[in-house]
């Protein structure tokens, strides 16, 4: 008897120590999910305030700006509950017609929109106001076109229409607002924000109402944001709710399943207009085995089987303790690390630098945020497989971590995208050091054990923010616009943020939203810079090349805008239209027995796509020039991105009959070899040698080999850059045969050119010299 008791209170204690003990990790677990989804819903939520403050800051956006801003913010990587984000603007009853007509000339993407005649909102009616969708930018299932462009969001439909109040609770609160699934769409929620009129937040409730000038609509899926925080984690819920301080919790949405164990709930702060509520329930059952051995006890009631009883319980327990351990570990990991490196990944890296912002307001700390971006990620993962691609970013992964001190950290923000935190010792030598370090680690080939025979150059930008922020979000933010500003200075270096990079980003997103008008509004046009015989000194052709008339800041050249049309894809619409005007202007030419040579210089965006011999074709099809006469303009790094797919495209425009022409020779890295193999016809030595002439014998035996080199290939040879006498008797004694330069003549208008059309004219200037 007094053995089964012992074994009864020694069992009973050690089921309710485990019980215990499993749910003080159940609760640590819960909290670290509840932590993560409350980012995330604050990151949303910060993502439609940022909205807000686009349309305060550029009152006259359009919808075309609006898209580009959203589709630049890479709305499914960063924020992957998001459906779809839009711009709803408040119409006065008295406006509707006026509204209609912007809306045609400024139509939204993918949404059918009424001729202005025909617009009738929906639900159909007259009344003082009306909130009508502008545009957006979808990323799922629920996207903004489900709801047509005439549909009145302040319109009241019942319970099939949640917009009205979530709209004037915005409205007169200033504040996010949050509206509840519409009929038939379970799960999928709306945020609203209101903007007012000039960016300025009036006092009062009917100051506001009468202000308010439209809202931004950030569309979310419940059971998307859950599930990006959830994961492949087994054995937890997760319950997200609303609560509105004026009417009944709204149920948004749950993932996960329960499995036994506990409840965790937590209600977190979200403005003035309520509070959400997050409740994660699971966890894992403790002391069923053990409960089981003490009734197995009491019924052999055996002593000596007491003994060994307890032994097997402990064992049990401790087995049961460590899965508990190890369940919990494996879960914080996976909500705080990168799976395909192991690293920290965005929202650890987030937490731990305002722990480090939060050690400044107590003691003095040097920190500072290193943005790396590897330069030809993209390259290398296209040109030999993503496997191969991951299994470097391992690497990197890997070789950053053991160059860092242990006070410091390596995270991963997502593609290939790195950010190294320092503080401390680190920064003792200041973080030009640090970044410069970073670079040379990155530079050594890497082996990969996939390909161990092929070494992988890696190249790679860095950003530097160092020292106090207000928050974690500005320090990262000025990391990243100082990689930007890295990437435009040329890659392959790091750049120290300063507070005047803002502007320039600012200023180059402005440039960005001018030019997609300015291609649209006829704000380009084209001067043509003459190419010459360096034998006869007579015109034999032209060049291109593409200028931007703003209407507030005056002619700009293409050095600060073409940047711009590559990285936003505006390189294609623009070399269209260079292609097409400049064919039009060489057929007139030809037309009127005046015939010339036309070059027009191609980007590495257009000759990527596989439809670029098919414009090329139009171009020459719509103006009617004849092929021969045009001469396409490539660079060594153009061709060289791709080699084997760019001799396939490169074919297809020779069976236009057109030239072609390698830009800019002798600053790429083509080897002989690839360069037998491009059916070429021209080669440009660039300018940088010409200019160099007079004063280095190696730049005169350099473009000796050049020209050289072009005979032996049956290229014509034409020298880039030519400003004096000197430059020009120096290439003729080399036997270049063409030349262009400002010596001969500046880029000029078409009407000019045809001042040297006369036979074997020369320009006055020329001629006295020569």
């Amino acid at each position: 008897m007094l053995g089964v008791a012992a074994a009864s209170v020694l069992a009973g204690s050690t089921y309710a120590a485990a019980n215990t003990r499993a749910a003080t990790s159940f609760r640590d677990s819960a909290a670290s999910i509840s932590s993560a989804l409350t980012t995330t819903i604050r990151r949303d939520d910060d993502f439609v305030v940022s909205q807000e403050g686009m349309f305060e800051a550029f009152p006259g956006l359009t919808n075309a700006q609006y898209r580009t801003a959203l589709q630049a913010s890479d709305i499914a990587e960063r924020y992957p509950g998001g459906l779809g984000f839009s711009f709803i603007e408040r119409v006065p009853g008295a406006e509707l017609r006026n509204f209609a007509g912007n809306l045609a000339k400024d139509p939204p993407r993918g949404v059918p929109v009424p001729a202005p005649a025909r617009y009738v909102p929906f639900p159909p009616g007259s009344r003082a106001q009306y909130c009508l969708t502008r545009d957006g930018v979808q990323t799922g299932r629920v996207a903004q076109q489900d709801m047509i462009a005439t549909f009145d969001f302040c319109a009241d439909l019942g319970p099939a229409s949640p917009f009205p109040v979530a709209l004037g609770t915005a409205t007169d609160s200033a504040e996010l607002s949050v509206a509840p699934p519409i009929v038939g769409y379970a799960g999928v929620f709306f945020v609203a924000a209101p903007v007012y009129k000039d960016g300025v937040v009036p006092a009062g409730t009917a100051a506001r109402r009468a202000d308010v000038i439209g809202w931004v609509l950030g569309t979310f899926s419940g059971p998307g944001t859950l599930q990006s925080v959830l994961g492949n984690v087994r054995g937890f819920g997760i319950r997200l709710a609303y609560m509105p301080s004026h009417r009944a919790p709204l149920a948004l949405a749950s993932a996960g399943s329960r499995r036994g164990g506990g409840i965790y709930s937590v209600t977190a702060a979200a403005g003035t207009n309520g509070q959400w509520s997050i409740t994660v329930v699971g966890g894992l059952a403790s002391g069923a085995l053990g409960q089981a051995l003490v009734v197995g006890f009491l019924v052999l009631g055996i002593a000596l089987l007491l003994f060994l009883g307890a032994r097997l319980l402990a064992r049990s327990r401790q087995r049961a303790l460590t899965l508990v351990d190890e369940r919990t570990k494996e879960l914080r990991h996976q909500a705080l690390h990168d799976a395909l490196t192991g690293l920290p990944n965005r929202a650890l890296i987030v937490d731990r630098v305002g722990q480090m912002l939060a050690r400044t307001h107590r003691e003095p700390l040097a920190f500072g945020v290193l943005f790396i971006d590897l330069d030809n990620f993209k390259e290398i993962n296209d040109s030999f497989g993503h496997h191969h691609g991951d299994e470097l970013l391992r690497a990197v992964g890997e070789r950053l971590a053991a160059i860092v001190r242990p006070s410091d950290s390596v995270g991963r923000l997502g593609g290939d995208e790195f950010v190294v935190l320092v503080q401390g010792n680190s920064l003792d030598a200041g973080p030009d050091i640090v970044a410069q370090r970073v670079l040379e680690v990155l530079s050594e080939p890497f082996r990969l054990s996939t390909m161990p025979d092929v070494p992988l150059s890696v190249h790679a930008s860095i950003g530097v923010a160092v020292g106090a922020r207000p928050d974690a979000d500005e320090l990262l933010r000025d990391a990243d616009v100082a990689l930007y500003q890295a990437k435009q200075a040329g890659k392959g270096r790091y750049v120290n943020f300063r507070p005047e990079m803002q502007v320039a980003v600012q200023e180059r997103l402005a440039l960005e939203m001018d030019l997609r008008e300015a291609v649209a509004g006829g704000q380009l046009f084209v001067l043509y810079q003459p190419t010459f015989d360096l034998a006869s000194l007579a015109m034999t052709g032209v060049e291109a090349l593409v200028r931007w008339r703003h209407p507030r800041r005056g002619v700009i050249g293409p050095d600060r805008f073409i940047s711009i049309a590559e990285d936003s894809g505006m390189i294609i619409p623009l070399g269209r239209f260079v292609l097409s005007e400049s064919c039009r202007q060489a057929a007139a030419w030809s037309s009127s027995g005046r015939v010339v040579q036309l070059s027009v210089n191609v980007s590495g965006r257009q000759l990527e796509r596989d439809d670029f011999p098919a414009d090329v074709a139009g171009a020459l099809a719509d103006s009617g020039l004849d092929p021969t006469l045009l001469t396409l303009e490539l660079t060594e790094s153009v061709l060289m991105r791709d080699a084997d797919a760019t001799i396939q495209r490169l074919q297809a425009l020779k069976d236009l009959g057109v030239k072609l022409a390698i830009d800019d020779f002798g600053t790429g890295y083509s080897s002989l070899a690839y360069l037998r193999r491009f059916p070429l016809d021209v080669l440009k030595i660039d300018r940088s040698f010409i200019g160099a002439m007079a004063r280095s014998p190696e730049a005169r035996s350099l473009i000796h080999t050049l020209v050289q080199l072009g005979k032996t290939l049956g290229l014509e040879t034409l020298a880039e850059g030519i400003e004096d006498i000197t430059q020009l008797e120096e290439l003729q004694r080399q036997q270049c045969e063409y030349g262009q330069g400002f010596y001969y003549s500046r880029p000029v208008s078409a009407s000019a050119v045809e001042a040297l059309f006369a036979p074997a004219h020369i320009p006055p200037h020329v001629a006295a010299k020569t």
